[in-house]
C-alpha cells in the first residue's frame, strides 16, 4: 500500500497546461484513484464486521455518492429513517454491491441523466433496492446481444433468490428494481 500511496503522490503533481506529460500524468491519476477504489472495495467485501443491513445500506450510499458526484448528477436517497438491526451475509453484500456498481456505470456511461433517485426499503426482511433515473431511457428489447451488464444484474439478483426488474423507454429514463429476501 505505500507503493500506492508513494505513486498517488506523485501523480498529484501539477503540471503546465501546455507541459507535454500533463496528459499521460492525469491518466496515472485516474488509475491510482481507480486502485485505491477497488481495494476499498475488496476490503469491505470481506470484512464480516459490514455482514448488516447497516453497513450495506451505508456503503452503497457512500459509493453512489462519490460515483455521481463527479459526474454532476444530482443524487437524492429516499431510505428509511432507521436501519433494523438485520444480518447480511457477505455473499448477499458484494452481489448487491455489484448490482449497484453496475446500474451506476450504466447511468454514468449511457444515460445522460442529471437525476437519479435511489431508494431503499426493508419489509419483513424484503430487501429493496432501486435507481431510477431521468435519462435518455431505452428500449430494453432493443438491448445488444453482447451486452452483459444487464444479464449480470440480473442473475446475479436471481443466484440469491430475488427478483430484478426493469422499466424504460426511449425518453423516458430507467428504472431498475433489485428485491433479496434476508
Amino acid at each position: 500500500m505505500t507503493q500506492l500511496n508513494q505513486l498517488a503522490a506523485l501523480t498529484e503533481l501539477e503540471l503546465s497546461p501546455e507541459h507535454p506529460a500533463r496528459a499521460q500524468v492525469r491518466k496515472s491519476q485516474q488509475a491510482v484513484h481507480a486502485m485505491f477504489r477497488s481495494v476499498d472495495e475488496i476490503v469491505w467485501a470481506v470484512n464480516p464486521q459490514n455482514d448488516n443491513l447497516s453497513s450495506l445500506l451505508s456503503y452503497l450510499r457512500e459509493f453512489a455518492t462519490g460515483y455521481l458526484e463527479s459526474a454532476k448528477i444530482a443524487l437524492r436517497f429516499d431510505w428509511p429513517q432507521s436501519t433494523p438491526l438485520v444480518a447480511v451475509s457477505g455473499r448477499i453484500r458484494h452481489q448487491l454491491f455489484l448490482v449497484v456498481k453496475e446500474a451506476l456505470h450504466n447511468i454514468l456511461r449511457h444515460s445522460g441523466a442529471s437525476a437519479v433517485v435511489f431508494t431503499a426499503s426493508i419489509d419483513h426482511g424484503l430487501l429493496r433496492l432501486a435507481l431510477r433515473d431521468n435519462g435518455a431511457g431505452f428500449d430494453p428489447a432493443n438491448v445488444p446481444a453482447d451486452s452483459n451488464g444487464l444479464r449480470n444484474m440480473r442473475k446475479r439478483i436471481e443466484d440469491l433468490g430475488g427478483s430484478f426488474t426493469l422499466s424504460s423507454a426511449p425518453q423516458q429514463g430507467t428504472a431498475l428494481t433489485a428485491e433479496v429476501n434476508l
